[in-house]
């Protein structure tokens, strides 16, 4: 009797040991359909760090290529061009004749260049920093001492500007002729 009850428990423990990743399997797929659910969410309004952090916890529980796919696109938005390479072509070697593989190439090809574009202005930016390092020192302009007025100079000038007005004051005036008579009978 004793060896029947061992015989039953051995396949009921085999039973047992092939269903429970099963069951996980389940509970992992529920909890990875969630945790995409909630990326998506994230993605639509624009929390694309927390987006990337739900699809990644979901392609930990299940590893779905389309989550890869999910994922390079919230690192083209992130901006951060070489994850969204590696993700783009990840889901790729995953579903090489996925609907959407031209769309993805495309993908790739853009962060590509973004990625050029990037190291392009870097480059431009160190040596621009290059040549600014290596060009002579200017030495600083000293500013001219301030101006002080001379006072003699100034009321030479101050007198020789009134004398000139005068002269042209009455050289204008002597000029008229219904003045110049005017005077020369007053002279008389």
């Amino acid at each position: 009797m004793f060896a029947l009850a061992r015989s039953l428990r051995t396949p009921a423990l085999l039973m047992a040991l092939w269903l429970m990743p099963r069951m996980a399997s389940a509970d992992a797929l529920d909890e990875a359909k969630r945790a995409a659910k909630q990326g998506t969410i994230h993605y639509q309004l624009g929390r694309f760090p927390e987006a990337a952090e739900a699809y990644s916890r979901s392609y930990e529980l299940v590893p779905s290529p389309l989550l890869l796919f999910n994922l390079g696109q919230v690192q083209m938005m992130l901006k951060d061009h070489a994850r969204a390479v590696f993700f783009f072509e990840g889901y790729l070697r995953e579903k090489p004749e996925a609907a959407n593989a031209p769309l993805v190439r495309d993908l790739i090809a853009e962060a590509k260049r973004e990625l050029a574009a990037k190291k392009a202005a870097e480059d431009e930016a160190i040596l621009a920093a290059r040549r600014l390092a290596s060009a002579p020192a200017v030495a600083p302009v000293k500013p001219p001492p301030p101006h002080r007025l001379d006072w003699k100079r100034a009321s030479a000038a101050g007198v020789g500007a009134g004398s000139i007005a005068l002269l042209g004051a009455s050289l204008y005036l002597g000029s008229r002729s219904d003045l110049a008579g005017g005077f020369s009978r007053l002279a008389v």
